[in-house]
């Protein structure tokens, strides 16, 4: 006996709250049928959302995603948002960072490389960026937001750095120098000895600190 619409859409949120995440082929067994505009008609009868990963191949329900602040949720590697697409959603994080945000802290929440979205984004003049200390600031196309942004993260950038991880970037820069002293090569050493300190956290100190011009003069005072 065929199933009805009702006991379809019955049968999928029973497998959505035990799996949370279903590909389209799962939900063609489901609806018995090969068609994606077919799964998507029924689909409009629950609230769902679409992966912003993996090409949008994965579905979960509304109920099941516990997004959080910036109205992400991570189920593995498999990202959901609830402002819809990855472009989307930067535009909408970058929109409302007081300070704008960078390629890595739009990573870090995003847990996948955005750089390709970011470039596209700014190419669409859907964001700007702007260049500081060797990384860029993605913000609002919006004039005065976006300069209002870039003020207030170079107002705060200092402080957002405490004292004992400015004193560990410090004393790794230290170690390192005689050979080649750079905030990637800071980052890497830190990351290989288990710390969390990003990329931006360290760019930060060595602007606080002058550093560029510091290590290049102990490196030469020592050959």
């Amino acid at each position: 006996m065929r199933k009805t619409k009702k006991e379809k859409l019955e049968a999928v949120v029973k497998l959505f709250h035990k799996e949370k995440v279903l590909k389209i082929d799962k939900l063609f067994g489901v609806f018995k049928t090969e068609s994606r505009r077919t799964v998507h008609r029924y689909m409009k009868e629950l609230e769902y959302r679409t992966s912003y990963s993996h090409a949008g191949q994965y579905y979960t329900l509304f109920e099941i995603a516990e997004s959080d602040e910036n109205g992400l949720w991570h189920y593995g590697d498999i990202g959901f948002s609830r402002h819809g697409t990855l472009l989307d959603t930067i535009i909408y994080l970058v929109d409302r960072s007081p300070e704008g945000m960078t390629n890595n802290e739009l990573q870090d929440k995003f847990h996948l490389v955005v750089k390709a979205a970011l470039i596209d984004l700014v190419k669409k003049k859907l964001l700007v960026r702007e260049k500081r200390t060797n990384r860029y600031v993605y913000l609002s196309p919006e004039p005065a937001k976006g300069l209002k942004q870039l003020k207030r993260r170079e107002f705060t950038s200092d402080s957002l750095v405490d004292d004992s991880t400015s004193l560990r970037i410090l004393l790794m820069a230290y170690r390192l120098v005689g050979d080649s002293v750079s905030p990637e090569r800071v980052a890497t050493y830190l990351k290989k000895e288990g710390s969390k300190i990003s990329l931006d956290v360290v760019n930060r100190v060595f602007q606080k600190y002058d550093m560029g011009k510091k290590t290049r003069d102990l490196t030469s005072s020592q050959s």
